[in-house]
């Protein structure tokens, strides 16, 4: 069996709470966008939002995720 005691770690390709400290806006406002989604579908399920509010909400987080997030710097 090998030994991965020396194992190298490269902090580009390490996942976790490191997100919210690079200080990028562009994970900031995609975590943003992320609770937004969970908050809505959350009040679409208890009946507290209509299905038409829902999906328009749904498709302006898209189209910011798709369209304006990867052009931020």
């Amino acid at each position: 069996m090998q030994s991965y005691k020396y194992q190298h770690y490269d902090k580009k390709y390490s996942v976790g709470v490191e997100i919210f400290y690079s200080g990028s806006k562009k994970k900031i406002i995609g975590i943003s966008l992320i609770v937004a989604i969970i908050m809505s579908l959350v009040l679409f399920i208890t009946g507290l939002m209509n299905q038409l509010l829902f999906w328009i909400i749904a498709a302006v987080i898209a189209f910011i995720a798709y369209k304006v997030l990867p052009k931020l710097k």
